[in-house]
């Protein structure tokens, strides 16, 4: 088992004590008690999907299930774009995003309307409001620690972006999507293919990322774009 304190949260959340806690699938009951017997304030429990006796412990001891955890990976050696959105191909275009773009971004994010299905989103401890708080945070740092954003465009207009990170031919997916306005126009995958796409230009491999089961359009999106789910994981939630 991995043990994380995430001091961080209090700046996002507010929260005065908190810890993040992974559990594998080969970790005993036996040795968990640590984490049964927590006081912090909010704390987080990932648990692999194939201990599922960990998890029937876990609600026994007041943890509730919030989402699932997918983790997906593809390979950055052939990037096509589906058939589906073939109509799209000639009026989409990608660019770095400059300073001021980055801070529109952060802006928007800060929100609270693009990412609604997370656990921090969904949970009535705190809402879409704090969970787009938390991504602005969020997004900063990995910025501030060598993160790129890469912002994707419609007709030459700014519709989304996406923010990875990228350590010896590997890329991690981490914040990303269509911007509010818009959604549900059938431009949701534009930012993240035009960010394969800038990987694979970068000399990259592969990339690996993961999705909320709260968002199954999302998780199609990325298996329409070639994504494979390589691991699964429980993610529970506990209010002291």
């Amino acid at each position: 088992m991995k043990i994380k304190e995430t001091p961080w949260e209090y700046r996002n959340l507010g929260v005065i004590s908190s810890i993040e806690y992974y559990v594998s699938a080969a970790d005993r009951l036996e040795d968990l008690d640590v984490v049964w017997n927590s006081e912090y304030v909010y704390q987080v429990l990932h648990i692999a999907s194939a201990n599922a006796s960990a998890l029937i412990k876990a609600q026994e001891n007041g943890f509730r299930l919030i989402e699932m955890n997918i983790q997906l990976k593809r390979s950055l050696d052939t990037i096509a774009l589906p058939a589906v959105f073939k109509r799209y191909e000639k009026v989409l275009g990608h660019r770095y995003a400059d300073k001021q773009e980055i801070q529109t971004i952060i802006d928007i994010v800060r929100q609270g309307d693009m990412f609604v299905t997370d656990k921090v989103a969904l949970d009535p401890y705190f809402g879409k409001k704090q969970s787009g708080a938390r991504y602005a945070h969020w997004s900063g740092d990995i910025l501030n620690n060598g993160g790129i954003t890469v912002l994707s465009t419609y007709k030459n207009k700014p519709i989304g972006f996406e923010i990875f990170t990228e350590e010896k031919g590997v890329c991690t997916n981490f914040i990303g999507g269509v911007f509010p306005d818009y959604m549900n126009k059938g431009l949701g995958f534009a930012p993240l293919y035009v960010e394969l796409l800038e990987q694979k230009n970068r000399g990259n491999k592969s990339v690996v990322t993961g999705v909320s089961s709260n968002n199954i359009p999302v998780l199609k999106l990325h298996e329409l774009l070639g994504f494979k789910v390589e691991a699964m994981s429980y993610s529970l939630v506990k209010h002291m």
